[in-house]
């Protein structure tokens, strides 16, 4: 009896919360992964994420730090080293990105293993047709030495807005060879039927990867990370190289970055005079071009005549 008041009551709490419809098959999976990231153990939160998130973008991705809580004071936490803010805007370069605090849910019990952290980030994202206003809705839960991360992702500003929205967990968990592997699975759910739900499927899909491939590249530029079988271990010429391309990639972020705060409405001015002196320059070089072609043409003329007066001279003698 008080297990089936405990899922009534979530469901209640849930669909208060989110823009699901309780018939879906959508609903039932998130429900369930809600429920029991919130109140399940670790290997059943494993185990409802494989089976209720259907795509993975992160497999067994090795972590060279000693616990989660040393993770989440890098890269997770108010005072983090390298917030998830920086990425977003030096490297995925997204505006107005703001985040609020981390708050411990009051119902948690008191010890630190299962305390549950909840904050909420938003951004505004530039695709090719569109700016979407997103929001994310993070969940950071212990369990012992492993840890769960839950984001609930919307958007506004692109179709079918209202019919769908992303879930992605991320599975901390700590090895006995003292360090920790990172698993990411995600789902794009949906709360009615659209015309476009295949479309948005692919395309949640292929940025949802392509967020993750920059993002292991920003852990990286920052940690020591190898993968975790000794077949796959990376040489340290195959670390320098990697180095390398990183220093390419951070360089041509910075150039994106410039193009962007050129165009921006506040350097109108100073791009349209930018422009204008480039064509003036342009026009400059050309008729330097055409006027060097004249005296080239000019001298083969003088060259010619010379010839001509010198033959000339010679038959009249």
């Amino acid at each position: 009896k008080e297990k089936k008041q405990f899922f009534s009551d979530e469901k209640k709490l849930l669909h208060k919360d989110s823009v699901c419809s309780t018939g879906s098959l959508e609903y039932d999976l998130f429900d369930d992964t809600k429920k029991v990231a919130s109140k399940g153990s670790w290997e059943n939160v494993k185990v409802l994420a494989e089976k209720n998130l259907s795509d993975s973008a992160v497999s067994d991705f090795r972590l060279s730090f000693k616990s989660v809580e040393e993770f989440f004071d890098h890269f997770l936490s108010d005072d983090a080293m390298h917030p998830i803010t920086l990425f977003h805007e030096d490297i995925i370069g997204d505006n107005n990105v703001a985040i609020t605090k981390w708050k411990i849910d009051g119902s948690d019990d008191c010890c630190n293993e299962k305390k549950t952290y909840t904050r909420t980030l938003k951004f505004e994202h530039r695709s090719k047709m569109s700016v979407a206003q997103v929001t994310r809705s993070q969940t950071y839960r212990y369990y012992g030495s492993s840890a769960c991360l839950r984001n609930i992702t919307k958007l506004k500003g692109v179709p079918s807005a209202d019919a769908f929205f992303v879930e992605d967990m991320w599975l901390i968990q700590s090895t006995d060879e003292g360090d920790l592997i990172l698993n990411v699975r995600f789902r794009t759910h949906f709360s009615k039927s659209t015309m476009i739900k295949s479309i948005i499927e692919s395309r949640s899909r292929a940025e949802t990867l392509e967020w993750w491939r920059k993002y292991k590249s920003f852990l990286k530029s920052r940690i020591q990370i190898g993968p975790r079988d000794e077949k796959d271990q990376v040489s340290a010429n195959d670390r320098e190289e990697n180095s390398e391309g990183e220093g390419a990639h951070a360089q041509e972020y910075n150039v994106n970055k410039w193009i962007r705060k050129l165009g921006s409405p506040s350097n109108t001015f100073f791009t349209m005079s930018f422009v204008l002196l480039l064509w003036a320059l342009y026009r400059l070089l050309r008729r330097i071009l055409i006027l060097e072609n004249v005296v080239d043409s000019l001298r083969r003329r003088v060259e010619l005549l010379e010839i001509d007066n010198s033959e000339s001279e010679a038959i009249i003698f």
